[in-house]
């Protein structure tokens, strides 16, 4: 931002007249085929996405990292190379298959963080969403939308780790969920 390569704060330069059909401005300058509104919404969009995904990506890709080290070492890994399965097969079956369960556990956790998060970065970057509006309620003393947003944040919250679990059996057939 100080360098002047991304905007600080919106969603669109000033001037930019989009015609809204979907409420996101990327989908409504890509239909509308509007190409200087695409570029600016993507310009405006990066900062957020950078700021509310960085710790979130930093968790992830140490987990998947310890978690592929972990079974690149073992014994049934080893024995398929031995036995001259191509590389590429024994990773995407047995490494891949085998360490992206640690991944999908975190994943889920971390949604919640991203919930939080985005509170936050709409109200540095002055974005329009829930998260302004519960700061202003917050501010204002006005307890329903705080209770509101509390309830559907739970309830994602919920739906994500309903989510893991089914992805769980989706991945490992050999899970179960009883």
């Amino acid at each position: 931002m100080k360098l002047g390569w991304l905007p600080g704060g919106g969603q669109i330069d000033e001037g930019i007249e989009v015609k809204k059909m979907t409420g996101f401005l990327v989908f409504d300058c890509l239909l509308a085929r509007n190409w200087n509104g695409l570029w600016s919404a993507v310009r405006h969009l990066i900062l957020p996405a950078f700021c509310l995904s960085n710790a979130c990506l930093a968790t992830i890709s140490r987990i998947a990292r310890s978690s592929v080290l972990q079974v690149i070492g073992e014994d049934y890994v080893k024995a398929a190379r031995a036995k001259g399965v191509p590389e590429i097969k024994v990773l995407l079956k047995h490494v891949l298959r085998n360490s992206i369960l640690p991944v999908i556990t975190i994943s889920g956790i971390l949604y919640g963080q991203l919930l939080g998060g985005a509170v936050l970065t709409e109200s540095i970057f002055s974005w329009p969403g829930m998260g302004r509006y519960v700061v202003r309620s917050i501010l204002n003393l006005d307890f329903q939308p705080i209770l509101g947003f509390t309830v559907f944040c739970t309830l994602l919250y919920c739906l994500s780790n309903l989510v893991v679990d089914l992805l769980y059996a989706l991945v490992n057939p050999q899970i179960r969920m009883d």
